[in-house]
């Protein structure tokens, strides 16, 4: 994740500048925390559970819960990331409307300002 923000953040394509580079990153965080947070213990626990309970593991309710979760879960997972693929080939949305500041502006108010003080 640091990687990524450190190439949106150091390359043309900057975070905030297209649509698809901000939809990008939020469905890679989202598999991330999905995967670290549900993925790998529903992975560890049918793995610890298979080890001691062997074939009668298959009766166990959790077991195969688990079991679904992962195959569901899993699918998600690589659904996810042929569309984030397909968003970094394509880039749809094109670029974020972002106006730049007015810098007049601001020098108005900063030469009233030091006006207004003497």
């Amino acid at each position: 994740m640091l990687t990524g923000a450190l190439l949106y953040q150091l390359t043309i394509w900057g975070f905030f500048k297209f649509y698809w580079v901000i939809t990008k990153w939020i469905i890679t965080s989202t598999l991330i925390t999905f995967g670290t947070f549900w993925l790998g213990p529903w992975t560890n626990t049918m793995t610890a559970t298979s080890n001691t309970e062997r074939l009668q593991a298959l009766n166990n309710p959790m077991f195969m819960f688990d079991h679904k979760a992962i195959v569901i879960g899993g699918s998600i997972q690589i659904v996810s990331l042929i569309f984030i693929f397909m968003i970094s080939f394509l880039k749809p949305r094109g670029r974020l409307d972002i106006k730049p500041k007015d810098k007049t502006k601001e020098l108005i108010y900063v030469i009233n300002c030091h006006h207004s003080k003497r």
